[in-house]
This record gives C-alpha cells, sequence and structure tokens, in this order.
C-alpha cells in the first residue's frame, strides 16, 4: 500500500497551483549580492525582482539594481526560453518577480553586473506592466508547460503565431495541442423534478473557471506555456449581499487552463455594460459561442479543415450570433441566465476522451428574489464553501459630477489629476528649506494593491504625493492609516523614473473620510483661516478643504469597505482570488451655457461650460505657445486680471475674461477679429498660474455669428449680449480723467491719478509682478503699516503698488527718491480689510518728475515733505539729533549743504582696491585702457607728464535706519586720503599697501567678502560704524540731481 504511494519530493514535483504561488512567497526575494555567492544550482523558492530597464533583440534584456544591493540583473534567454521570447512581450518599465529555478551564472568583469542565463525553462511573474495593466500578477512558467506536455506524452514544440501574417498557418491538430485540456471531474447528478425546484440561477463549477481562465489568455501562443490561477466568477444578488468565490479545493476540479482556446471561449468582458455592482448579466452569445465550440471541436478533431470551409463556417457563426443577439434584445433586462447542470454523464467514458456534453439555456419569466435563492446541497457545498466579500470586487476610479477620479495606477497617464485612495502611510508636517510646510503621503486603491505579493500593506507600498503649503500647517491633511483621502488638482512629478504626485500651495483641495468614525472632516484646522485670497489677498479666494458631493461620499465608502476586507483577506492568506467587478459610474450633466460673472472652476461639469461673447483683442503667439483671446459678455469677472491697454480701458478690466487657446483652437483664432460675436463650446474655467480666473480652449467647437445672427431674435444669448452692451456704453462718461487724490483720501475702491515719492522698490521679474512702495507725506489708518527700516516715520503714509505685465518692468527704471506721477490708478480692498494699487497694462502710466518742476501738485508734496522733515511728533533719541539719516540728506531740498552721518560702509567700488588707479591723457583729457599707458590719439611719447595716474573709489553707506547712499571717496579734501600720490601699483609696490592700511580700519572685512565672491563663497560682511561729514552738490546737467562726497571720517566713539 505504501508502495502504491508517491513519495514526498515526487508530489512537489506534480503540478499545483500553489507550486506558482510558493515560487514567489515574501519569503524568497534575495538581494544580488546573494545570488552571486550561491551556485548556480539556485533554490527554486529563491527570486530576485527588479524593473525592465534596457531590452535588446537578441533574447537579452536588464533588470534595474535589485533591493539591497548595488548591481543590475542581465537575463539571457536561450534554448527553448528564446522561442518564447516573442511570446512574453517584455516592455520597458515592467516590473518583474524571476525565479532562480534553472539559473546559470556567467562570469563578467564588471562587479556591477549580473549575468542569468536561462536554457531549458524560466517561471517569472508580472508584479506590473507598463502597457498591459490587465496582466499585472500574471504568473508564467515554462517548467509547469514542460510537466503538463509529459503526462500528455507530447514534446513541445513551437507553433506558428496565429497573427503573424508571415508564418506557416498552424495545422488543426496543432491548434488542438495548443489548447490547454481540461481535467476530469465527476458532475452532480441533478434530477429533473430537482431543477425544476430550483428558485435561482446555479452555475456549475465546471462552467465558472472556464470563463476565467479563457478571460486570462492573452494570445493562443502563449496558452501553452501561461500557467495563471483562475479567477471565480462573481454573482452577486445584491450590493448588500456577499459573494460566491470558489474555494481551493474547487480550483483542482479544473486545470489552470482550460480546453477552450482564447477565441472560442466564452468570454467576460471586464469593460462591458453588461456587468453592474448588484449582479452579474450574462450575455447570450456565450450559449451559443460555447455550442460552436464543441461542433468546431467535434468537426475539426479529424483532419484538416479547408480554407473554404473556414470561411463558410465562419460566416454561418457570424448569423447566428446576429440572430441570438436580436433574441436577446428582446428579453427583459432583469433576468438572469440560468446554465444548468448536465445529466449524468457515462462513467464509461475513456481518460483521454472527453466527452461532449450539452449545455442547455434556460430563461424562466418569473425570476425569484433575491432573498429567495436557495441551492442543492451539492452545488452549496462546491460554490459556497468560501464566500467572500463584496467589497474585495471594487475597481478603482470613477467619474464623479465634479470630477474624474482617476485609478493610482493610471495617474503617469495624467499631467494634473485627482484621486481617492486609502493613505497607508502619512509624514508629520515640517518646513522645507523654502519655508513652505510638507507632509509626504502614501496612499492606494484597487489598481495599486497586490494580495499575492502582500504589496500594498506595506506603510511605504502606494503612490506618493508630496503636500505644500505656504503659511498655515494646518492646511495640509494630516491622516491616519486606513483613512479614505479625496484629492483634487495633483500635478504629476517623474523623479528617477518614478512617478509620483504633488500638491501646490495653490491647487491642492483635499477631504478625509474615517473609516472609524464614518464622518469626513478636515483635521484641527485651530486658528488657521479656512479661505484666504490668493496673491497678497487680492486673488481669488482659496480654501485647501473640499466638501464631497454624495456620490463621491459614496465612492469613499466603498473605498473604506474594500480596504478593510483586503485587510482581512490579506490577513487569511488562503491563496490568490482575482476579483471582478464595476464601480457605478455616476453622469455628469451636460454643459451648459454660462454669463462670465457665474462661472467658477468647480460648477459642474468640471469647469466646463459654453458661452456666447464679443471679441475685444487677440494675442498671437509667437514662440509656440498658446494665442491669448480676450472676450467679455458684458458681466463682471469676479477675479480678474487689471488691464490698462489701448485697446481695454482700467475701467473695463473687471468685465474681461483672458481664453488660452490651445491645439485646434489655437487655429481658429488666427481668423478672429476684435469686435466679433462668437458662440463659444467647450471652453474651461479655471484660476490661472497668477491667482486670477481665466479660461482655456482646445476644441473648435466655435461659430462665428453674423450680422444675420444680431438680427435674428432667435439667438436668445447673442440678444441678451447686445442689450448688456447698449447698458454699459450708456452708462460712461465720456471723460477718460480719474481725480486726483491723495493717500489719505483713499476710503473706497477706485481708480485715481497720484503724485508721490518712491521709497522702496521690491522686484519679482520671474513673476511679472514687482511693488514700489510710494508717499506723498499724508496718512492714511486704512492701508498696511511698513515698518521697514526705509519708512521710519512713515509707517502710516506708505502705499503699496503692485505691478503687472509691462508695468512690472517699468519698476526696473524706477529711482528711489525721485518722485512720479501715476495714472489709471486702481485701488482694492484685499481680504484683510487694506487698501493698495493695481497698475497693470501696456500703455504709459508712470512718470517722472523733478524736483524743481512747477506742477502745483508736486510743489504741495514738497511743502508737505518739509513740514515732515521739522516735525516736532517725530521722535528723536540724541544721537539723531546730533546726526542726519541718510534719507535726510537725499531729502534735503538745500544744495550744496554738509551733513554729519553716523554710517558704516557696506560696500566699495571697484571690488578690488588695485583696481581704484587709472591713467588719464592731460592734452585730450581721456582715459586710457587698462593695458596702455600711453594715449595713442596724442603720441607723445617724449613727453612724460602727458599722461598721469588718478584714482577713482565709492563708498556705500547704511545707517542705523537700513538707509543707503553711495558717495564719492576720491575728492581731494578727503582726509584720509591727505598726502596720497597715486601711482601704477604694478611698478610702485609700496601704494597699494599705503591705501590698505589707510582704509582697512574702516572697511572691516570688505575686502575678503570680494574675493569669496569670485570663489562663489558668500561671506556675510563686518563693518564698523564710522562718523563721516557728506558733502551734496548740484551736477551739471539734468536738474535736480545731486552728487555726494565723503570728507572727512572717523571711527565712532564705543558709547
Amino acid at each position: 500500500m505504501d508502495q502504491g504511494r508517491p513519495s514526498k519530493k515526487r508530489r512537489l514535483a506534480c503540478y499545483s497551483e500553489a507550486d506558482d504561488l510558493e515560487l514567489f512567497s515574501p519569503s524568497g526575494i534575495i538581494s544580488a549580492s546573494d545570488v552571486v555567492a550561491r551556485s548556480a544550482d539556485a533554490d527554486t523558492r529563491e527570486y530576485i525582482q527588479g524593473q525592465i530597464v534596457m531590452r535588446w533583440t537578441f533574447m537579452r534584456f536588464r533588470l534595474s539594481k535589485l533591493s539591497g544591493s548595488s548591481i543590475a540583473a542581465e537575463l539571457q534567454l536561450r534554448g527553448r526560453c528564446a522561442e518564447l521570447w516573442d511570446s512574453f512581450g517584455f516592455d520597458i518599465g515592467d516590473i518583474l518577480r524571476v525565479s532562480l529555478k534553472g539559473v546559470k551564472i556567467e562570469q563578467t568583469k564588471s562587479a556591477g553586473k549580473l549575468v542569468l542565463v536561462y536554457d531549458d525553462g524560466i517561471a517569472f511573474q508580472y508584479v506590473s506592466r507598463s502597457k498591459k495593466v490587465e496582466d499585472n500578477g500574471k504568473i508564467v512558467n515554462i517548467w509547469t508547460s514542460d510537466r503538463e506536455s509529459g503526462r500528455k506524452g507530447t514534446p513541445p514544440r513551437r507553433f506558428a503565431d496565429v497573427d503573424d501574417w508571415f508564418s506557416t498557418p498552424s495545422t488543426q491538430h496543432e491548434k488542438a495541442a495548443m489548447r490547454p485540456t481540461q481535467k476530469a471531474a465527476p458532475q452532480p447528478v441533478v434530477q429533473e423534478e430537482d431543477i425544476e425546484s430550483t428558485t435561482a440561477d446555479v452555475f456549475r463549477a465546471e462552467i465558472a473557471p472556464k470563463f476565467e481562465s479563457n478571460s486570462l489568455s492573452q494570445q493562443a501562443s502563449v496558452g501553452a506555456v501561461e500557467n495563471v490561477l483562475p479567477k471565480p466568477e462573481v454573482d452577486s444578488m445584491n450590493v448588500g449581499a456577499t459573494t460566491a468565490s470558489l474555494t481551493s479545493a474547487q480550483t483542482d476540479v479544473v486545470d489552470a487552463t482550460s480546453s477552450l482556446d482564447a477565441k472560442s471561449a466564452p468570454r467576460a468582458d471586464l469593460q462591458s455594460d453588461t456587468f453592474s455592482i448588484s449582479r452579474r448579466v450574462p450575455h447570450i452569445n456565450e450559449a451559443l459561442e460555447l455550442g460552436e465550440t464543441e461542433r468546431t471541436s467535434e468537426g475539426t478533431s479529424t483532419g484538416q479543415e479547408t480554407k473554404k470551409a473556414m470561411r463558410a463556417r465562419m460566416k454561418m457563426k457570424k448569423r447566428e450570433r446576429k440572430a441570438l443577439q436580436t433574441t436577446a434584445n428582446l428579453a427583459p433586462t432583469h433576468l438572469e441566465e440560468y446554465d444548468l447542470p448536465d445529466k449524468a454523464t457515462d462513467s464509461g467514458n475513456a481518460p483521454n476522451t472527453p466527452a461532449i456534453q450539452t449545455r442547455e439555456v434556460q430563461v424562466q419569466q418569473d425570476v425569484p428574489s433575491p432573498k429567495s435563492v436557495s441551492f442543492t446541497p451539492s452545488s452549496t457545498k462546491d460554490l459556497m464553501a468560501n464566500p467572500g466579500d463584496l467589497a474585495l470586487n471594487m475597481r478603482a476610479g470613477f467619474r464623479a459630477s465634479t470630477d474624474y477620479y482617476v485609478p493610482l495606477s493610471n495617474a503617469h497617464e495624467h499631467y494634473e489629476f485627482s484621486t481617492i485612495g486609502v493613505v497607508t502611510s502619512a509624514s508629520a508636517p515640517e518646513v522645507k528649506g523654502t519655508g513652505d510646510w510638507m507632509t509626504c503621503l502614501t496612499v492606494v486603491d484597487p489598481s495599486n494593491v497586490d494580495l499575492h505579493s502582500g504589496y500594498g500593506f506595506g506603510g511605504q507600498d502606494g503612490f506618493k504625493i508630496n503636500c505644500f503649503t505656504k503659511k498655515h500647517q494646518e492646511w495640509l491633511p494630516r491622516p491616519r492609516r486606513g483613512d479614505v483621502l479625496l484629492l483634487r488638482r495633483i500635478k504629476r512629478s517623474t523623479w528617477q523614473d518614478k512617478c509620483t504626485g504633488i500638491g501646490y500651495h495653490d491647487k491642492l483641495r483635499w477631504a478625509i473620510y474615517s473609516s472609524s468614525t464614518g464622518e469626513v472632516h478636515h483635521g484641527d484646522v485651530g486658528e488657521a483661516p479656512r479661505m484666504t485670497a490668493l496673491d497678497g489677498g487680492f486673488g481669488a479666494d482659496f480654501s485647501p478643504f473640499w466638501d464631497p458631493e454624495e456620490d463621491e461620499l459614496q465612492y469613499c465608502i466603498q473605498l473604506a469597505d474594500w480596504w478593510q476586507a483586503m485587510e482581512k483577506e490579506q490577513q487569511r492568506r488562503m491563496g490568490t482570488v482575482h476579483q471582478i467587478s464595476m464601480v457605478p459610474r455616476f453622469p455628469a450633466g451636460g454643459r451648459q451655457h454660462r454669463l462670465i460673472c457665474d462661472c467658477t472652476p468647480d460648477m459642474p461639469p468640471a469647469g466646463f461650460f459654453n458661452c456666447t461673447v464679443e471679441v475685444l483683442h487677440v494675442y498671437h503667439s509667437e514662440n509656440g505657445g498658446p494665442h491669448s483671446l480676450y472676450v467679455t459678455d458684458y458681466t463682471k469677472n469676479r477675479l480678474h486680471m487689471p488691464f490698462n491697454t489701448s485697446w481695454c480701458r482700467a475701467e473695463f478690466a473687471e468685465y474681461v475674461l483672458k481664453i488660452e487657446m490651445w491645439d485646434a483652437a489655437k487655429e481658429v483664432c488666427r481668423s478672429m477679429q476684435a469686435g466679433e460675436f462668437y458662440a463659444l463650446g467647450n471652453i474651461k474655467y479655471r484660476l490661472g498660474s497668477s491667482g486670477y480666473y481665466e479660461a482655456k480652449g482646445n476644441d473648435a467647437k466655435y461659430v462665428r455669428l453674423g450680422p444675420e445672427d444680431e438680427a435674428d431674435q432667435a439667438n436668445p444669448h447673442l440678444q441678451a449680449l447686445l442689450a448688456r452692451k447698449k447698458e454699459y456704453e450708456e452708462k460712461q462718461e465720456p471723460s477718460s480723467e480719474f481725480e486726483h487724490l491723495l493717500i489719505k483720501d483713499i476710503e473706497r475702491e477706485r481708480f485715481m491719478d497720484c503724485t508721490v515719492e518712491v521709497l522702496h522698490v521690491a522686484l519679482r521679474p520671474e513673476k511679472d509682478l514687482s511693488c514700489i512702495y510710494v508717499t506723498d507725506y499724508t496718512l492714511n489708518d486704512s492701508i498696511p503699516r511698513q515698518d521697514a527700516s526705509w519708512s521710519k516715520g512713515l509707517e502710516n503714509a506708505v502705499f503699496i503698488i503692485r505691478l503687472y505685465n509691462a508695468q512690472a518692468k517699468m519698476a526696473e527704471r524706477v529711482e528711489v527718491g525721485c518722485y512720479y506721477k501715476i495714472g489709471s490708478l486702481q485701488v482694492k480692498r484685499s481680504s484683510e480689510g487694506s487698501y493698495q494699487g493695481r497698475l497693470g497694462g501696456d500703455g504709459r502710466h508712470i512718470s517722472k518728475m523733478h524736483a524743481g518742476s512747477s506742477d502745483p501738485r508736486l510743489r504741495e508734496l514738497l511743502r508737505r515733505k518739509q513740514h515732515w522733515q521739522s516735525c516736532e511728533e517725530r521722535v528723536s533719541s540724541s544721537s539723531s539729533k546730533e546726526f542726519s539719516t541718510l534719507g535726510q540728506v537725499r531729502m534735503s531740498v538745500e544744495c550744496p549743504r554738509k551733513f554729519k552721518v553716523l554710517a558704516r560702509i557696506v560696500d566699495f567700488y571697484p571690488l578690488k582696491l588695485d583696481k581704484c588707479f587709472f591713467f588719464r591723457c592731460m592734452h585730450c583729457h581721456k582715459n586710457l585702457p587698462g593695458n596702455r599707458k600711453g594715449c595713442m590719439d596724442c603720441d607723445d611719447d617724449d613727453d612724460d607728464d602727458s599722461v598721469s595716474c588718478f584714482m577713482r573709489l565709492f563708498f556705500r553707506l547704511q545707517d542705523v535706519d537700513g538707509s543707503t547712499l553711495e558717495v564719492s571717496a576720491c575728492d581731494p579734501d578727503f582726509g584720509l586720503l591727505q598726502g596720497f600720490e597715486p601711482a601704477d601699483p604694478y611698478e610702485d609696490d609700496g601704494i597699494l599697501d599705503d591705501l590698505k592700511t589707510r582704509l582697512e580700519p574702516f572697511l572691516g572685512n570688505l575686502p575678503q567678502v570680494h574675493e569669496n565672491i569670485e570663489k562663489n563663497v558668500p561671506l556675510k560682511s563686518d563693518s564698523p560704524f564710522i562718523q563721516c561729514t557728506i558733502y551734496s552738490w548740484p551736477l551739471e546737467g539734468e536738474r535736480g540731481t545731486r552728487g555726494y562726497a565723503i570728507m572727512d571720517i572717523k571711527q565712532a566713539d564705543e558709547d
């Protein structure tokens, strides 16, 4: 009795589905260094894992550096493995687990490369595929295929690819040999009366695996070598009911590969509309295809079919399918298909001759309710031994009423996307080097979790998303593990060939669904505001907190149930189960015709709308970028960019909408003219990078409305636009000048002109935005207080003006301490309640004024300035009574004049002291180049006095208030250089040392700072305070300009 039983080792060699699972168990993965240390006869239960980063045509591919090692692996397929190279279809980016069974290690000279050779067979698993997502988790085992072929007594051979036009067609015997055979299994005998008493459809254990095993087969040429475990057919009665799944015992009834080929087997189309979350409605074509399969296998098993006969048979199949399809369309949609158990089969059939069985399809009109479903004892034992959870069948991604939430596995296909996932890890918020707050999240969904390998259950498994915010860390999501996180407007990012997501501070919106409490929340916000305005308080109102709609909340609940079921199933670890389900699609409303004033980025569907507008201006991009179309429907844009151009006055800017035209819309935009009316379709309203509302168009769904349309009363949208335009034009005043106001008169939003002095300039050319800080020496408590050193004493008299577009470039020419007239200035109130100015457009709105001008508004400003300088309300220290500030020096009207200043030298020019010396021709009074000592124009070599050496040196001074002033340090009366005669430092070695000795006590470490600038090594300057006398004098030429020179200098007292 014991002699007839196979040994334990021999039983392990037999094929079973558990063999493939054990090949790639989590405990079997090893690093490349371990592979190098082992012999060629590696353990069959060990494997390596990596991503394909290179592939050659000669059956060779390279995996990325393996985990735990710095060694990359190159795999070479030879012999029988090389014959199947095309069937494997490896793609760059595929992640594989490759078994070490039968591997041979080749010796290489490179220490960072491992060459593995497979001759007789190979087994591998697709962890994830870059192009064929449906193959994720599939196992290909050549060794198992060989054992199956050995049991059948047929030697393995390579058959012609049915999809290859240049290969010899396979015979019918070859095609039959390519089909996997079905194991014989006893079928339960069901009496006819038992069949009639059955109150629900019963799928036999023989049929369900066939559907799944054939749906997993990809090509006929691969069918003989792919060893994929069958998925159980899911037949759920309702959403709340649990689903019946196959047990491990039932999977032995049918082989991993069915006897039906991929062409004739019944299929379960995962994308078909015949599947729903409540139950599966099988297609009636399955019955036809099943019967055709049996007739084909019966009719073609005795000889090769001619091409003419095959074409006739295919036409007959097509006609029968169409007839049955017509019948299926007439059937009620609520009926289900019944696949009844066969009658008793003849037990005397030969083992190698499968009996041809007849399937009967019966549809009853009176389908019982799901609650009354009952099974015969035999079917219950076979099908319901291991009931599954419907939540496991969930499919990632769905289209909500507000946006499409993509599966995480497809995130790399989208530049910007929204998604919902389960959090597996979340880092605590931290401050980065840029000053922004950041947190790193890892999320999963049904598209990137694998029960076979356990991927997705680890803390670092999943899709990583980095979230940022500027000010408030409470604006970052802080979920717990297992929480469902809704994320909107994530930008795709690729780093080191890995796709991640980034949530920016002005785009990311999120919500957390807690599965433990069943509530949606945004964490503890604390004192942080829930909403603020972008662009420093003048842009669109923005909140990172998203309030989910009903359909979004339902999806979050389903995802939470799925994750709980996955964790439970993963703990059970009972093998591999491939689930099939369909997620309900929520229909989004169609695009509506809207006015500009009614548009928001979050309006359904996903911010898209139609509109009727008048074209104001068209800007054609010449560098390949989008064209810019400026339109209006004479309703106000909620948050608009400031315009002030020849085609748009500043007061009309709030009626203008900018549309970026891309792709097909870009071509239509070329023919558009200002003043024309258009009906625009499929326009997306969005928040631009500048923080203001704009739109985007991609399609050519635009219709020009001509004069006949304007007279046609059948177009209500155009007629309403014309009425609004007429009403606006009637309200406009003929005068185009704005009232000239003082800063103290600013008390509401309006347009104004003003005359001011510039105190400070902040340039931001990378964002086409700059700010100038001006004053007219009047106070206003409704403007932001400025506490900078340059605004001392004028804290409530400084008005901020933000410059956009062409006006931002104008800021580069604005000089601090000079006077300007600014026209068409728009006063806006920020979300904090303070007033600031905005100036945009292309026109000239900033004009410089000279201090000696007779303009009455400028003369009044200078009078207020002089009064401020002598005002007793300014609190001064004893030192400030003795010394003048640099701001007072610059603002002084009296010239020439001497000032006593307490300051320090913060910079000097030239950067090197040896460059201070230069030569000048005393005949023509021209400065000579540095490499010449004689004047080429005068050419007087005999006269030694024709060329003299001079010196130029400038200091930048900074006082205790932070004000700066550039002064000349080479005046003949400069006490520090008394007795110093300039000379050529290359001929007189002592002249440079003499100069350094005189300046060293006052310059501090500034010479070293300049040396480090050339080395690109930053060094903070450190120089002492000095007491000096500054002399001012009027410069020749432009009126009102002055020069400054330092007269004497000494170190300040220590007290």
